[in-house]
Order: C-alpha cells, then sequence, then structure tokens
C-alpha cells in the first residue's frame, strides 16, 4: 500500500516535504514500514498510542458510523452499505468530541 500508492500519491501531491500520519497498529510500526518511510525520506508524526480522541479522521468516522448504523441498523450487501453512505448529507454538521 505504501509503495504502490500512498508514498508515490505524496511526492505527486506535495511540493515541499510533508509529515506522514498513522496511527499506532502494528502494522504501521512493524520495521518493514519503518524501512520503507526512512528509504523515502518520509518524517512521520510522533503519535501517542491509544489517543483517537487527538485524530480528527476518528472522530469524523465515529459520527458516520453512528450515523450509518442509528437504530441498530444491518446490512445485507456491500451496495446496502455504500448506499446507505452515499445518503448522509455534505451539508450536515459534524459536531467532534
Amino acid at each position: 500500500m505504501l509503495y504502490n500508492f500512498s508514498l508515490p500519491y505524496s511526492e505527486n501531491a506535495h511540493e515541499k516535504s510533508f509529515i506522514f500520519q498513522q496511527c499506532g497498529a502494528s502494522v504501521h510500526l512493524s520495521n518493514t514500514t519503518l524501512e520503507c518511510l526512512a528509504d523515502w525520506h518520509i518524517d512521520v508524526l510522533e503519535w501517542p498510542a491509544y489517543s483517537p480522541d487527538l485524530n480528527p479522521i476518528e472522530n469524523l468516522w465515529d459520527m458516520l458510523a453512528r450515523r450509518i448504523y442509528r437504530n441498530n441498523l444491518q446490512f445485507d450487501t456491500v451496495l446496502d452499505l455504500q448506499e446507505a453512505f452515499t445518503g448522509v448529507p455534505r451539508s450536515e454538521p459534524i459536531k467532534l468530541r
């Protein structure tokens, strides 16, 4: 994923250097991942373990999940779930914790 998509995209999208942010998942901290980032000379944001409240995207995912699965909705197919996501208005206010 890093070699094939994230790093080539980031290299093309940013004229200047950037800082890469990732969570502390074990796959993100593997030697292979860290070596890959070092090979590409990518600075990685130091991130405390177990701190989803500091990451705005985690709050957004939480809001979307609550909206999609409210009233204990379950989806039988991926298409049903996709339709539920597309039904979330873009203008809906986002209240982060």
